[in-house]
């Protein structure tokens, strides 16, 4: 999907190693001060129509350090609650010629369907249950801030692995990039087999965390009634959840966010040195402005 970033599969290595080389520079300048906005006066459209903290501030932040102007769209207040199609909404506010459409929704799939009818660059911030690149691409790139390569480490995904695009997406750019993914969780919230392939489903929680580099944890997806996949999350939190007696001394705990203390992990992991949640959170603005960065410029030169 060239012009667009829906999923991760498009994503060359190549294009991978620039994103986070530019993410590099812009968390280097923003720290020393040095920062220049590189887009005044471009606008993009924010459309998150499912909920969301983190990656909508996220991308707002990042629109705004780069001098450009966003604009929020909420489904509660747009022409959708009166029967507009979001197709038609798109074909609408391209026509106020922004720079890029950043879209959350909840039906797998719809960006693709939207980049159809617009030629204004989409960035799927998050679709049903089918991907979040920008998510694993700055999970990536907080791997690397660490553990300074990406090859060949051992990165597990623990948790709702069947309703989440998070493990979708970092799955197939952490395979992309070389690394071994082990996925792991529930049976009832394990899809049938592996739905990246060079994954593995491990057969334990032991086999799971052993010797893993990284664990990124996932939450239970209640809103897509995962609850109903587990008896309780006391007991997900005993068979599961991570706790700081089961890692290594420098294994790397992401998560997507929101977390929950207490079920995915016991609250000392959250406030541990393993943990990384809060830094992902930093580098999330710095990833979104080299995403913009990296569509913008492409758009200019084609």
């Amino acid at each position: 999907m060239n012009g667009n970033l829906i999923d991760c599969r498009f994503l060359t290595k190549s294009a991978v190693k620039t994103i986070v080389k530019k993410a590099e520079e812009y968390k280097s300048k923003f720290m020393n001060g040095a920062l220049i906005p590189e887009f005044p006066g471009k606008t993009v459209f924010n459309l998150f129509l499912e909920p969301s903290t983190r990656t909508r501030c996220s991308f707002e932040m990042a629109a705004k350090r780069l001098g450009m102007m966003p604009i929020n769209i909420y489904g509660s207040f747009s022409s959708i609650t009166k029967g507009e199609t979001l197709e038609d909404t798109i074909l609408n506010l391209s026509k106020m010629h922004p720079s890029a459409f950043v879209i959350r929704h909840q039906s797998s799939g719809i960006c693709y369907r939207l980049a159809e009818v617009t030629d204004i660059p989409i960035i799927n911030a998050g679709d049903g249950t089918h991907a979040h690149p920008s998510q694993a691409l700055l999970d990536l790139f907080t791997i690397l801030e660490k553990k300074r390569r990406i090859e060949g480490l051992n990165i597990s995904i623990i948790g709702d692995i069947l309703s989440s695009r998070v493990a979708r997406s970092d799955a197939e750019l952490f395979v992309k990039m070389g690394c071994n993914v082990t996925l792991f969780g529930p049976a009832t919230m394990l899809p049938d087999y592996p739905f990246v392939s060079n994954t593995k489903i491990a057969g334990s929680m032991e086999e799971a965390i052993a010797d893993k580099d990284v664990i990124v944890l996932l939450r239970i997806q209640l809103e897509r009634k995962s609850g109903g996949n587990i008896s309780s999350l006391g007991e997900y939190h005993r068979y599961f959840g991570i706790k700081k007696e089961l890692l290594k001394k420098k294994t790397l705990i992401l998560h997507p966010g929101p977390f929950n203390r207490g079920v995915e992990l016991s609250s000392d992991i959250v406030d541990s040195d393993n943990t990384e949640i809060f830094n992902q959170v930093e580098n999330g603005v710095f990833v979104r402005m080299a995403i913009f960065w990296w569509l913008l410029n492409r758009q200019s030169a084609s």
